[in-house]
């Protein structure tokens, strides 16, 4: 792996896929509903759904690395990423702000039997729990809403974490369908860029580097980069 910046282990991750609509500089919250209905009703999914859990994710549950009390996956979608989580925390939420991509993850939670998972439709920025999450696992979050909300994205990231807890995030350097790096949803996101933005809101940096070739979906290989942050 090429370390951008610290290259301690991976001690634990946190979760992933959720949209801010900013008006005048996101779409309306009718055209990401829309982009899954229209998915559904020819039993496709949207463009940006993964089809399965992130390999990283996978590998660091089998390892043993992962693993905790409380977990959240913001904008987790489909859920895929619940189902790995699972299996290494107790109790394990994931945030969705479509209703039908909400729905696609109940049914992944009620088709795998997953009794310690669940689903909410809301916005992650006003979300407010009622315990703080040990991990949140963010999967392409960050680069899903606008540039100018990422300051407050970061800040919410640390206000959900309990004490000790940590941040495992994915994100795209290189855009995933060819896009110009100005242009997104998804958006690319700078790892320096970021990191600071998390060290402003009190997180910790434990590692920042790329991601292996084998850990990201095929068609995202050596596009991605995770970094995992640290609540003192």
């Amino acid at each position: 792996r090429k370390s951008f910046e610290h290259s301690s282990r991976i001690i634990s991750p946190a979760a992933t896929f959720q949209l801010r609509i900013i008006e005048g500089n996101m779409p309306s919250e009718d055209h990401w509903e829309g982009m899954w209905q229209n998915a559904a009703s020819d039993g496709s999914k949207p463009r940006f759904d993964a089809g399965g859990p992130v390999p990283l994710l996978k590998r660091l549950v089998e390892e043993g690395v992962v693993k905790g009390n409380r977990a959240l996956v913001p904008g987790c979608g489909s859920g895929y990423d619940l189902i790995v989580l699972s299996k290494a925390f107790d109790s394990v939420t994931g945030l969705e702000y479509a209703e039908t991509g909400a729905a696609a993850g109940r049914e992944v939670i009620k088709a795998n039997n997953l009794l310690n998972a669940s689903m909410e439709v809301t916005d992650f920025f006003t979300f407010k729990p009622d315990s703080k999450f040990d991990l949140i696992f963010d999967y392409t979050f960050m680069c899903a809403i606008d540039p100018s909300m990422r300051k407050a994205h970061s800040q919410q990231m640390a206000n959900l974490l309990a004490p000790g807890g940590r941040l495992l995030a994915v994100f795209p350097h290189k855009h995933y369908f060819g896009q110009s790096p100005d242009q997104g949803p998804p958006f690319e996101v700078n790892a320096q860029s970021a990191d600071a933005l998390f060290k402003e809101a009190g997180l910790n940096t434990e590692k920042l580097e790329s991601v292996d070739a084998s850990d990201s979906h095929a068609n995202r290989a050596g596009k991605e980069w995770v970094g995992i942050w640290t609540k003192q």
